[in-house]
């Protein structure tokens, strides 16, 4: 297990974790000018450029890879499906704004999982392919042309959302089963939903302090996937508000759609606020 400030590589173009961990804590260390993993430049008298981090020959599902603070980094890889760990912050005081320029995982190559400690965290450039993930806090967000894709095949999924996610796309792996749970009053805002058979997405949870949440989609293809809203009566309304469905005129539900108590399932709108001038009296105090 290791821990630096940054990397600064002096050859080859991407950090290798085998089996073990590795926490980078400061991305201006070594004057790295906010890079937490750097390269060479082309030539000796170029400035050095962002590198990426490779679950390399060796690497399990516990290898880890730890980002603490502020910083950019590149693409990050496995060799192997299921290797490795990503964590961007360690907590209270040790959050930053992270950028991945470059994709996560890959498909057949997930990475493992990606935990958000209270980081907001920007892919800027390429999917994301991981097999779980557990935003607690801060922020996910990945370019409005680009995707999400969770799980794995024939693995059962047991995922939190308790942070704020936006993308392109959020979708599932072939054979995936199991569940996404969105709470935290997390906001999940994405340009189309694309569930699976055997996926429950859960919006809002009962018995939890701040279990309401907000899904919001551009379109909402469930494909036999299961959404159910249903938050905690006392707290603010949980709503699912989608602009389209499956279909070529976007008004197809192809899926199952459970709405609990202090919940709502909305089409037609585009966000939140058309839906509350709608409601109008109906809402107080966000219930």
């Amino acid at each position: 297990n290791y821990s630096a400030g940054s990397v600064a590589l002096t050859s080859g173009t991407e950090l290798t974790i085998g089996d073990g961990s590795m926490t980078l804590q400061n991305a201006n260390a070594h004057d790295n000018d906010g890079m937490f993993v750097s390269k060479p430049g082309a030539k000796p008298e170029d400035k050095a450029t962002v590198a990426g981090v490779n679950f390399g020959t060796g690497s399990t599902a516990y290898s880890s890879l730890t980002l603490v603070g502020s910083g950019k980094i590149g693409a990050i890889t496995a060799d192997a499906a299921g290797s490795g760990s990503v964590t961007f912050g360690a907590g209270e005081g040790k959050t930053g704004d992270i950028t991945v320029e470059g994709a996560i995982g890959a498909d057949t190559k997930e990475i493992g999982k990606l935990v958000t400690n209270g980081s907001n965290v920007t892919v800027a450039s390429g999917d994301v392919f991981v097999q779980s993930i557990d935003f607690n806090g801060g922020s996910f967000n990945v370019a409005a042309d680009k995707k999400l894709v969770l799980g794995a095949a024939a693995a059962g999924l047991a995922s939190t959302i308790d942070g704020n996610l936006t993308a392109g796309e959020l979708t599932f792996k072939a054979n995936t089963t199991g569940s996404v749970d969105i709470a935290s009053n997390a906001v999940v805002d994405l340009g189309t939903l694309t569930g699976i058979t055997g996926i429950k997405i859960n919006v809002g949870k009962d018995g939890v302090e701040n279990g309401s949440a907000t899904l919001l989609a551009d379109k909402l293809v469930l494909k036999e996937a299961t959404l159910k809203i249903d938050p905690a009566y006392d707290q603010p309304y949980a709503s699912a508000i989608a602009m389209d469905l499956s279909g070529t005129a976007g008004d197809t539900l192809d899926g199952h759609v459970e709405v609990g108590h202090n919940a709502l399932f909305a089409v037609g709108f585009d966000n939140k606020a058309e839906v509350d001038a709608v409601l109008g009296s109906l809402i107080k105090d966000g219930h």
